[in-house]
């Protein structure tokens, strides 16, 4: 009896080996680019409807959790998928470009009324019989691109929440030879990069807007990695000025993110900005030191150490990329700043005795400038103000900058009055920058950056500044 019940086991496992249907991931072939004598049809499958899911918990705790989710639910339930159609377009207008010959299928393919497909030999192929397009639509293969499942997932401890919902779209794409049902590309999206943290805060009924716009911004997220995981390095677009790469004539370029209109969404977008900013000096730096009000007495010296802030501007430019879902923007930033004024620094004085012999002004009138390579991380939206981090690397340099004059104080019991010894101007210098900062919209185009920026120089002068400013912003 035991040998039997092993034996039947063996046999059905083999048999879903042998003939098990499609597969969660099959890489297209690269001999599909070179066969462009198949008519392809492109269509979307028929969404299912958006729901709640819940990760943990047994079968009455998910009742539970399900019917106090009631209202999430039916707001979700409301949400059409048209948003995912327009993939339909973009694989046209990417194949066609190529030179294949492509239609575009209108109606949505409605899975569930279509026969399971038997097959009568090993290898991979869809679990639904879809041989009846290839009359119906006069197609040889078909591109069938579609939501697999979509809505919030919520993780649970018994009955408990631990976490807010997470929306998310799970994009799936395959490619099926209507001659054979047999599969050519088949590939999911994993769950984990399909879900999105909602900005703000999302238990808002009846509309749940903050979660609403999430769960809009996973649904492109999904039809961006079908179009990557199709095309990958052969996207192609219509031709621009410093395009370079080139593929069978047509040029190509990666596939951009989508936007949702004026909301960013997950991606970044370029931008040039202009600030106008004030920093304040730590009381550390050796440049303060150097600078500041020196009165010697006798053998000894006063250092009073003046406010050496002042105002300034800064230039930056910023490129989206691809980087961390394009979150990630990199640039170059130029700003300028008083670094030290002439009524900050009074003047110097120095004495034998008691008996002041001399003085001077004192001579720090300059501007510090620094040019650095910038990496721009979008962190989330607080409202609707987008929040940012950045780091900078790079060099300062200065203008305007007189000889300093160093005072070395006498040693003890000596009848010689100090006397300056005359440098030359400031070196250039390394310097670094972190900066914090929101971009509050006021139009389409234009946002209002407030920020705080800590810079710091690493050579000699080891200037540490403190920095607000305020900015305007052009994106694009």
């Amino acid at each position: 009896m035991r040998n039997t019940l092993f034996l039947m086991t063996v046999a059905v496992l083999a048999l879903v080996l042998l003939y098990g249907c499609g597969p969660s991931t099959l890489a297209l072939k690269s001999e599909f680019w070179q066969a462009k004598d198949r008519k392809i049809g492109i269509a979307v499958a028929k969404s299912p409807v958006a729901a709640t899911h819940q990760a943990g918990g047994g079968l009455l705790d998910q009742a539970i959790a399900k019917a106090a989710t009631g209202t999430l639910d039916a707001h979700l339930q409301s949400i059409n998928s048209s948003n995912f159609d327009d993939i339909r377009q973009k694989f046209v207008d990417n194949l066609t470009a190529r030179g294949f010959n492509v239609k575009l299928i209108e109606k949505p393919v409605d899975l569930e009324k279509l026969p399971n497909f038997v097959p009568k030999s090993s290898g991979d192929y869809h679990d639904r019989d879809l041989r009846m397009l290839a009359a119906d639509e006069n197609v040889d293969a078909l591109i069938l691109l579609s939501i697999d499942r979509w809505g919030t997932t919520r993780k649970y401890y018994a009955m408990i929440p631990l976490e807010s919902p997470k929306p998310f779209c799970v994009g799936k794409g395959e490619l099926i030879n209507l001659r054979t049902n047999a599969l050519e590309w088949s590939v999911e999206m994993p769950e984990d990069e399909a879900k999105l943290d909602v900005e703000g805060d999302w238990d808002k009924p009846p509309d749940f807007p903050n979660l609403t716009t999430a769960l809009n911004k996973a649904v492109n997220r999904a039809k961006v990695y079908l179009e990557n995981n199709f095309f990958g390095s052969r996207l192609a677009a219509p031709a621009q000025s410093g395009d370079s790469r080139t593929d069978g004539g047509v040029q190509m370029r990666p596939a951009e993110p989508e936007t949702m209109g004026d909301d960013e969404g997950v991606w970044n977008k370029s931008a040039v900005s202009g600030s106008i900013l004030y920093g304040f000096f730590s009381p550390n730096d050796q440049l303060r030191a150097d600078w500041s009000n020196i009165t010697f007495v006798g053998s000894s010296a006063n250092v009073e150490e003046g406010n050496f802030g002042g105002v300034g501007m800064e230039g930056r430019v910023l490129f989206r990329t691809p980087f961390v879902n394009s979150r990630l923007r990199l640039g170059a930033e130029y700003s300028l700043q008083i670094l030290a004024s002439e009524p900050s620094g009074g003047t110097i004085e120095w004495s034998y005795g008691g008996i002041p012999v001399g003085s001077s002004a004192a001579q720090n009138e300059f501007l510090g400038h620094s040019v650095q390579a910038i990496a721009d991380f979008k962190l989330g939206n607080f409202a609707t103000t987008t929040v940012y981090g950045s780091v900078g690397l790079g060099v300062l340099f200065f203008s305007g900058e007189k000889q300093r004059a160093v005072f070395s104080p006498p040693p003890p019991g000596s009848i010689y009055i100090p006397w300056p010894e005359i440098q030359e101007s400031l070196p250039m210098e390394f310097a670094g920058s972190a900066r914090f900062y929101g971009a509050i919209p006021v139009s389409r185009s234009l946002t209002v950056d407030p920020a705080i920026r800590l810079f710091q120089s690493f050579g000699n002068e080891k200037i540490f500044l403190t920095q607000l400013s305020v900015g305007v912003s052009y994106i694009w």
